[in-house]
């Protein structure tokens, strides 16, 4: 007998994705529907970091990992699953990675260079690059710490359970104010490379 197909589904059910619907998947923020119609499925994503409409399961993996909705040990405990094309996507993952932060440091820099040019500054490109940056980003790596410290801010120990809502904590809290400002600042640089 032939052993069955590991399929996107069933591959996100195994790395903690739960059924909230028929052919609905949720993790944290992130939601996953599978549809039928004449034309065949199509995957819908969405996530914090955006969403679309993809008509293969390897095209959603792969905005799946865009947006941060899976991550490299998602990957990896795929493939020993038997998703077959998680091990692409595993492979391309650094430069994935490297791609979508170079692209926001980019997009930041160029628009610092445009600044100094224009002595108007146009506030919605502004608004625009920094609201991209923070959710490619910087929400990215405040995960990261978030599961370093066990869903816990490093500095006062609050639990959160999203990254925008530890951001949102960092940047406007009064709780020891200077101590959680610095905590953002050194992130800051180390993402970009240079001291804000």
């Amino acid at each position: 007998m032939k052993p069955k197909k590991v399929t996107l589904y069933r591959a996100l059910l195994h790395v903690g994705y739960a059924r909230v619907a028929p052919r609905t998947l949720s993790r944290g923020n992130n939601l996953v529907q599978l549809k039928f119609s004449s034309d065949g499925g199509k995957w819908y994503i969405n996530t914090p970091f955006g969403g679309g409409t993809y008509s293969s399961a390897k095209e959603a993996l792969h905005a799946m990992v865009l947006r941060f909705a899976l991550d490299l040990d998602d990957l990896k405990r795929m493939i020993d699953f038997g998703l077959e094309y998680a091990e692409e996507e595993l492979k391309n993952y650094e430069k994935t990675m490297n791609k979508i932060e170079s692209r926001s440091v980019k997009a930041i820099m160029d628009f610092l260079r445009e600044e100094k040019k224009e002595e108007t500054v146009d506030r919605s490109t502004l608004s625009d690059i920094v609201r991209e940056f923070k959710k490619q980003v910087v929400f990215s790596r405040l995960q990261k710490e978030l599961e370093k410290n066990h869903n816990s801010c490093p500095v006062c120990g609050r639990e959160f359970l999203s990254s925008s809502s530890f951001y949102n904590h960092v940047t406007r809290t009064p709780f020891m104010k200077d101590e959680h400002r610095n905590f953002l600042m050194t992130l800051m640089s180390e993402i970009t490379g240079y001291t804000p």
